[in-house]
């Protein structure tokens, strides 16, 4: 049986009781969710996966200027650093 709307349910069993036995019952709550998405079909995961790699292509040309960029910088950081100690040692050697 499906039960017809989303929620908690709860299912109650009673027993009444007979000249030999006590009565008694027992309770049990389920809860009901929507259905699942169906899964994707193989033509949609190929076509997800074929967009991930045109992505990847499409930032190709970025990384590598980004690479060039930073090893700029360095290079410009390690000149800056060179001259500056030179000139901290020629103006400690004046004193």
């Amino acid at each position: 049986m499906t039960p017809p709307d989303q929620g908690t349910y709860v299912i109650t069993a009673v027993f009444p009781g007979s000249s030999s036995y006590w009565g008694s019952y027992a309770s049990t709550a389920i809860g009901v969710t929507a259905e699942p998405p169906a899964a994707a079909t193989p033509e949609q995961v190929e076509e997800a996966a074929s967009g991930a790699v045109q992505a990847v292509q499409n930032l190709h040309p970025l990384v590598v200027a980004s690479i060039i960029i930073g090893i700029a910088a360095i290079c410009l950081v390690t000149y800056d650093l060179a001259i500056n100690r030179k000139m901290l040692k020629q103006i400690v050697e004046r004193k």
